[in-house]
């Protein structure tokens, strides 16, 4: 068992089962961290269907496809990269807060060899107001590359960003995805869909870019709606675990995490296992941000100082918790109720709440059991929630 600030963490067969130290044993209030696949997928619809339904806006990122229908059920859109078409000036109000936003954005896509890169910020940031003060929201990458080869004083780092923005326009890789405004992003709440399952393995660069310019788009829709409680789900993605680790794709997830809990949203990031948990762990103490995890063992295992890195030192707990509800448990039963592998349930608060009641009674391991669990499973399970709901406040 370990026990990090205020939170305990009791691991049951690679599955983490989380209590706050200002609960009490009846009212547990608990997140299990899952594996991806049909289990954890069952209980990623079960929450954002919650926050729908409060009327939240939803931004998922899914290269796997397997959340269409859902998508069909929710009455939400399902938008293609390959019809996908941003400015990434659309949604910019103050310009002056939503400039180094950009700039560090243009800068990924940029992806030059910069050693002085103070001086390629400043160039970068004179272009862009000055394309903001003669286009404003029509703005686009091209205007910054003209503003930028307009500079009388150019330095050697300088041009090499300029040509590599260039390139990206004249190449037609993302030129064409970054001309003109998407109304479609305008939807005051409901689900969109980013599907790009076929684009992460064929074209990564280009799936990486509009990625992060979504996650721009997204900090910038939440900062001007301040009435909803506007959630990012970020799905499993090998390029984007690798696109973190760039110290420019890092400022820009902090940015987007920044703002997300400064305007009451949220990020709920499921099934990812970072290759640089340092970085991450440096995002998260800059950022503050409540966030849901519902993640694989090995990223629990981080979260958990297993890794050798400790939790954030946030000035409250980084986890969200999920209590159940009986209605939960019964969608998340129907649908993949049970790992056999692991010997795992998901049983609601106040399920959980009898057993612990009545950790010796016959009728829980039978209902347990009932359930699919082995008897050696029933029994692990009880003694697991015992021994959390007697630890230590």
């Amino acid at each position: 068992m370990t026990t990090l600030q205020n939170l305990t963490v009791e691991p049951v067969d690679g599955t983490a089962l989380f209590r706050g130290a200002d609960n009490d044993r009846d009212n547990p209030n608990m997140i299990v961290m899952t594996g991806a696949g049909e289990e954890g997928d069952a209980l990623v619809k079960v929450v954002l269907s919650r926050y729908l339904a409060g009327g939240a806006k939803v931004w998922m990122w899914d290269h796997t496809g397997e959340f269409h229908a859902f998508c069909g059920k929710s009455c939400g859109q399902i938008i293609n990269a390959r019809l996908l078409s941003l400015n990434p000036f659309a949604h910019v109000v103050d310009i002056e807060q939503s400039v180094p936003g950009l700039c560090e954005w243009l800068l990924s896509l940029a992806n030059a060899d910069i050693q002085n890169e103070a001086v390629v910020l400043s160039a970068m940031r004179h272009a862009v107001r000055c394309v903001w003060r003669n286009r404003q929201n029509r703005a686009r990458i091209d205007d910054v590359v003209k503003a930028l080869e307009g500079q009388a004083v150019r330095s050697e780092e300088v041009r090499k960003v300029t040509t590599a923005l260039r390139q990206y326009q004249r190449g037609g890789t993302l030129g064409q995805y970054f001309l003109d405004t998407m109304p479609s992003l305008c939807l005051e709440d409901g689900l969109l869909l980013f599907s790009f399952e076929r684009m992460e393995a064929q074209e990564p660069e280009l799936y990486r870019a509009l990625t992060l310019t979504l996650l721009l788009t997204a900090r910038l829709d939440m900062q001007q709606s301040r009435e909803r409680r506007d959630v990012v789900c970020i799905l499993e993605s090998d390029v984007l675990d690798t696109s973190f680790a760039e110290p420019h794709a890092q400022s820009l997830f902090r940015q987007a995490l920044s703002t997300a809990r400064r305007e009451g949203g949220e990020y709920l990031i499921h099934g990812y296992q970072w290759p640089d948990c340092q970085s991450v762990t440096d995002a998260l103490k800059l950022s503050f941000i409540q966030i849901i995890y519902l993640t694989s063992p090995l990223a629990a295992r981080f979260l958990t100082a297993g890794d050798g890195h400790p939790l954030p030192d946030a000035g409250k707990s980084i986890l969200t918790y999920i209590p159940g509800t009986a209605e939960e448990s019964l969608f998340i039963r129907k649908t993949n109720r049970h790992d056999v592998t692991l010997n795992r349930l998901w049983l609601s608060d106040a399920e959980m709440g009898q057993c612990i009641d009545r950790p010796e009674d016959d009728e829980n391991l039978m209902e347990l059991r009932d359930m699919g669990l082995t008897h050696y499973g029933a029994l692990q399970f009880l003694g697991a929630y015992r021994r959390l709901g007697e630890t230590q406040k």
